[in-house]
């Protein structure tokens, strides 16, 4: 999103020049926003807005594009008025300019009026004169103003309808008396187009970022209207005296409340802001959010304030460094003569906003004199019911200068090292820890700067939770939206985002399988299990050091210790390869301010910073803050002390609870009731501050409280079986948590979230968790196994352990198949304790989820762990199904396996051809054959080739003759027989074998699978002991090409590949 900045002000600021003045003729475009919408029916109101959009674009474009051709700039935004300033030339080519411009605008006023009920769209006022003009370097967003005298007339002489105003400067340098007007002079050339568009377009790229938030920077608004809220804002402050803090506070409130500064001026030596709510994007709460700003601009620095409601457009208009987006309507134009009457310190809001807030904020009629004129809307004081004064957040940052500096300090040098930097602030709970990070990361938020804003959740079941963030946050794509969508999402913003990138397809997909997302074609779904972590680390390795090689990496993670083991693994990477420009910076919550040895994530470049509690000083001035008092007597002092502690945390609670309630006098005396809640600590007075919101909302904060930190608007909506915006909008009003984004709403701080959980009863909190899952189960019906082990610990801690058991065991063959081996376990572990707990501990179900954790222990070679499981299985199931029973097969198989591979042969054997003994006689579902393949395989290994030959033979034979030509177990018969023969040298034997394996592994799986190549690697041994090099080595490098494709370059049997290679040289 581009901001209006003139290209005269980037070249002085590229030259370090931040003040000085500029000579010209001075225009002022001025849209008379009088737009009768009301009286057009609804369903032709949208098809009217929107020609008079179109209208209005049209006649800004004119507008700009005259200016433009004719060395013109653009200086300042005002709300529905546009300045323009052209550079000293002849008379002459002046008068032909302004003759076509307002040719123009008498051609657009004409058409707009008699369609759009748009009486004279565009005014012209004219003047010249020399501006004067600053730029403020703010960490939040930089600033410009111009200012002059002939700039205030003008203002209070905007023309009449196609009749502009020239001020006397103007015609005296233009040699016109008071009644010649241009369109009487004749039409001369245009100014020549000034030929430095190539130095105007570097200016925008370099420099045009910092004079816009970063939260704007990847927004593309497009041509837009809406029924929004303006906020208008006055100060008392002399353009040319120390501006900075007070243009800071002004952004710093922007951001808090999540407003769009879309200007900022000076008139008749005072400074004046345009907020805007609802654009350039939608959030919910706007009128409470534009109140609650004004009231805290009036209280903290005596601003003047003014909000309104009413249709605000948003128009784009121009080309490459002209290009902005403009933000003109009725309300802004009403919320700027309201401001006319508000005194310093004072707050007023139109009637539509009276009507829709009443409930909460206090609306006095205004009754002075000058409220009486028709030209200004109907006037009322805005005052604050309890609690909605404050933003319980102190507007900067207290007590914690010389941490801030250090950690801007680090985080310059961080960036400018040879290898990746990290620093983690750790300290208590509630100590500021986030705050501080996040007020130094501020000075870093530019498009040239990656900054990343991450946190670990201590309730989140999924593992790589930091990785899928920060993938999801660099292509700017949301959580939980459908497959089909997110997969079409993905690809976009990667085709997108990498354009022009050496990242292929493998890359891509890599990346993609961690969002869980794949499509037809995928190089993915070739990847065999075993092989997809390693992948997913190169990917995400080389995703980083692109990012990096683009620009500086900064990431934010906060609460780091709760990071997931394989979040760590990959943030290792980094360390490990080097990877750079890169600074990590974390917060961890630690006790006795010493860092865990386990947080450490390089061996170089960690540092860290602990943080403890405000000092006395500054907790008195922290509660000040808070409470907007210039003093606090001593004993209220010591009474918010003993409870705060200096902790901010808790200051903003029991601020919060003391405004809310009105048990704070305007001299600072802390009543009774306060001073019981202050001395019954922070968990009191968060108690106290729940139990005094309405039932309603009180269901909402502690449905919400169980689906966590962060929690899903859709979920919590199922769970209380309807929308719980307003409920939603309520306690925001209270500070108790906040929007994150279209979808999830974040509790405003973790303490809070566990206060609340904790108060619930635990019959309750058994309902709500049941409803928790039952909620998950509908909206995520489409993706339950994604969700599955979230969905389980909610029906855990519902005490419904059988629905339970059998999520775990779902997410565990979800996690299966993205080989995330510690979560399988983890989730298998609690598949089996729960099973033991609903079903008993010799029940069939608990029985087969022991089986499948010993599988995945044999698996994973663990194999002390996997013995006794064995075990236990096959005498639990023997007593249960009987000695004979077919049921039985699959446990001694697979024990019997485990034999094999620990070398225990004879013990092998004999359950291995007891499996196959129990088996009834071949059919469809038979597992005879299986069992002669793992027969088979033990007979290899104990160097008895005529046995193994025996089985294989008798199990091809077996599947030729049951199963259809083709089956893909046919083919693995044949390849273990072709290899068996091969080792025996019988080559004419072995190679129609070969071939009908490899037949038949590549048309089920594929070329480039892994087990074609298994029986591809046999063949080229084979053609080599033929003495046909050629062939020989075509099959192995295909081979080879294979498994490291899949499996990587290290994979063992790649070196066996290249040593028959290097053979056949």
């Amino acid at each position: 999103m581009n901001r209006m900045v003139p290209s005269y002000i980037l070249q002085q600021y590229e030259q370090n020049i931040l003040q000085g003045q500029i000579t010209g003729y001075i225009l002022r475009f001025c849209t008379i926003a009088t737009y009768n919408i009301k009286g057009i029916r609804l369903k032709q109101r949208r098809q009217v807005i929107d020609s008079m959009e179109a209208t209005a674009t049209e006649a800004y474009e004119r507008m700009l594009s005259m200016i433009r051709h004719s060395g013109g700039l653009l200086f300042q935004y005002e709300g529905n008025c546009i300045h323009a300033l052209l550079p000293e030339s002849t008379p002459v080519q002046i008068a032909a300019l302004l003759a076509r411009i307002n040719h123009t605008i008498s051609a657009i006023n004409s058409y707009a009026s008699p369609h759009h009920g748009m009486p004279d769209v565009i005014r012209l006022a004219v003047g010249f004169g020399t501006l004067s003009w600053r730029i403020f370097e703010n960490p939040l967003q930089f600033e410009y103003v111009f200012w002059s005298p002939q700039l205030d007339v003008l203002r209070e002489n905007p023309g009449r309808p196609n009749q502009p105003y020239y001020s006397p400067q103007a015609l005296s340098r233009l040699g016109w008396g008071s009644d010649v007007r241009p369109g009487k002079h004749a039409v001369h050339p245009p100014f020549p187009q000034l030929p430095d568009t190539p130095e105007r377009k570097r200016l925008g790229k370099q420099h045009g970022h910092h004079f816009i938030h970063s939260r704007f920077h990847r927004l593309n608004p497009a041509p837009d209207v809406r029924h929004s809220v303006c906020c208008c804002l006055s100060l008392d402050e002399p353009p040319d005296g120390p501006l900075e803090p007070t243009i800071q506070a002004l952004e710093l409130l922007a951001v808090i409340y999540d407003a769009f500064l879309a200007a900022i001026y000076v008139r008749n030596k005072r400074l004046y802001a345009i907020l805007l709510f609802d654009f350039p994007h939608n959030k919910v709460n706007k009128m409470q959010r534009a109140c609650r700003l004004a009231l805290e601009a009036v209280t903290r620095h005596k601003a003047r304030a003014a909000c309104c409601t009413g249709y605000i457009f948003s128009m784009v208009a121009g080309k490459d460094l002209w290009k902005a987006t403009f933000f003109p309507g009725e309300a802004i134009t009403r919320a700027q003569k309201l401001l006319e009457l508000a005194r310093p310190g004072e707050a007023l809001a139109d009637h539509n906003l009276r009507n829709q807030q009443h409930n909460s904020f206090i609306f006095t009629p205004l009754k002075r004199e000058q409220a009486a004129s028709r030209a200004t809307p109907r006037a009322y004081r805005l005052g604050m019911l309890p609690g909605q004064l404050i933003t319980c957040q102190p507007l900067c940052m207290i007590g914690r200068e010389k941490e801030t500096a250090l950690l801007h300090r680090k985080i310059r040098e961080g960036l400018a090292a040879s290898s990746p930097q990290a620093m983690v602030v750790h300290g208590a709970a509630g100590v500021g820890k986030s705050r501080l990070a996040r007020e130094a990361l501020r000075a870093f938020e530019t498009p040239r700067q990656q900054v990343y804003l991450l946190a670990c959740r201590q309730d989140s079941p999924l593992p790589l939770d930091i990785v899928t963030q920060l993938l999801r946050a660099s292509l700017g794509l949301l959580e939980d939206e459908a497959p089909a969508q997110a997969v079409q999402r993905f690809r976009e913003a990667w085709n997108k985002r990498t354009r022009g990138s050496r990242l292929g397809q493998e890359c891509e997909a890599a990346l993609a399988s961690l969002l869980n997302l794949s499509w037809d074609g995928s190089p993915w779904r070739g990847i065999a299990p075993e092989a997809r972590l390693p992948r997913q680390q190169q990917a995400w390795l080389d995703y980083l050091r692109w990012l990096c090689s683009k620009s500086p990496l900064l990431i934010f993670i906060d609460d780091i210790q709760w990071l997931d083991t394989l979040s760590h693994q990959f943030l290792e990477l980094l360390w490990q390869h080097g990877v750079r420009p890169f600074f990590l910076l974390a917060t961890a919550r630690t006790e006795n301010n010493i860092l865990p040895a386990e947080l450490s994530l390089g061996k170089e470049g960690l540092e860290s910073l602990p943080l403890g509690s405000l000092n006395s000083s500054a907790s008195r001035k922290l509660y000040l803050n808070l409470l907007c008092l210039p003093r606090l007597p001593r004993e209220a002092f010591s009474a918010f002390h003993a409870c705060a502690g200096g902790n901010p945390f808790n200051a903003e609670q029991l601020a919060a609870y003391l405004l809310e309630n009105k048990l704070l006098s305007p001299h600072g005396e802390i009543a009774q009731e306060g001073l019981e809640a202050a001395a019954g600590g922070i968990d009191e007075v968060i108690s106290r501050r729940i139990a005094r919101l309405s039932k309603k909302v009180q269901e909402s904060v502690r449905g919400a409280s169980v689906l966590g930190f962060r929690f899903n608007v859709v979920l919590l909506s199922h769970m209380l079986e309807g929308n719980p915006i307003q409920q939603l909008g309520k306690a925001g009003g209270r500070k108790i948590w906040q929007d994150a984004d279209e979808l999830f709403y974040i509790f405003s701080h973790s303490l809070l979230q566990k206060a609340v959980y904790a108060s619930i009863r635990e019959k309750e909190l058994k309902k709500l968790h049941l409803a928790a899952a039952e909620a998950m189960e509908t909206v995520f019906e489409q993706a339950l196994k994604e969700h599955s082990a979230e969905i389980a610990r909610h029906y855990k801690a519902a005490g419904e352990l059988k629905k339970a058991a059998n999520y775990y065991e779902m997410a565990s063959d979800y996690f299966w198949d993205r080989m995330l081996m510690v979560k399988i376990e983890e989730c298998m572990l609690l598949a089996a304790e729960l099973s033991c707990q609903a079903w008993g501990g010799d029940s069939p179900e608990h029985i087969e989820r022991l089986f499948h954790l010993a599988l995945l222990y044999h698996y994973m070679h663990r194999m002390d762990d996997a013995e006794p499981l064995y075990l236990k299985v096959v005498d639990a199931r023997t007593r249960q199904l009987g000695p004979r029973s077919p049921r039985l097969s699959p446990y001694l198989n697979n024990l019997g396996r485990f034999y094999k591979d620990t070398g225990r042969y004879p013990q092998a054997e004999k359950l291995l051809r007891r499996s196959l003994n129990i088996e009834k006689r071949p059919g469809p579902n038979s597992n005879v054959a299986d069992r002669m393949n793992n027969l088979a395989s033990l007979y290899s290994l104990m160097d008895r080739p005529d046995k193994a030959e025996e089985m294989l033979r008798a199990a091809l034979e077996m599947m030729e003759s049951l199963f259809p030509e083709g089956h893909w177990f046919t083919a693995v018969c044949a390849g273990n027989l072709g290899s068996v023969l091969l080792r025996q040298g019988r080559l004419e034997e072995a190679e129609p074998l070969l071939k009908q394996a490899i037949d038949g592994h590549t048309f089920h799986f594929g070329d480039n699978h892994s087990q074609t190549a298994n029986y591809l690697f046999s063949l080229g041994r084979l053609r080599a002991r033929q003495g046909d090099a050629k062939t020989a080595r075509e099959l192995l490098t295909r081979v080879l090409s294979i498994w490291e494709n899949t499996f990587g370059k290290d994979y063992p049997r790649c070196q066996n590949v290249r040593e028959e290679l290097d053979k056949l040289s």
